[in-house]
């Protein structure tokens, strides 16, 4: 016998495959960024955490300061990938009926 349920399921099931696919479209063409304490270095990630570019002030060059350079690179990068998360989690949550509900999905989703 065919569960009467069935055909529903699949249809949201479909439905909620294609919102999460326009999610991450929408993700891919978002640009975030990241700053070091100072801003001297920015950088920009794309909503699905993809490098794309990253500025570094004249300033941090001149001192010569490798460490201080990879520490600002560090934390600018770590910014913007916290911000991509966050918004892939928003993005996402709102494709799904628990976002729907208000419940938040699980970290790496």
């Amino acid at each position: 016998m065919l569960n009467p349920f069935a055909s529903m399921i699949e249809k949201q099931v479909a439905r909620m495959q294609e919102n999460i696919e326009e999610a991450l479209a929408e993700l891919a063409q978002i640009v975030v960024e990241g700053r070091s304490e100072d801003g001297h270095v920015i950088a920009h990630v794309s909503g699905l955490g993809d490098p794309i570019d990253l500025e570094i002030a004249d300033e941090m060059l001149a001192t010569g300061d490798k460490a201080a350079l990879q520490t600002a690179v560090c934390m600018a990068m770590a910014e913007a990938l916290r911000h991509a998360r966050d918004a892939k989690r928003e993005k996402i949550g709102q494709a799904t009926p628990l976002g729907a509900m208000g419940i938040e999905l699980p970290e790496g989703l």
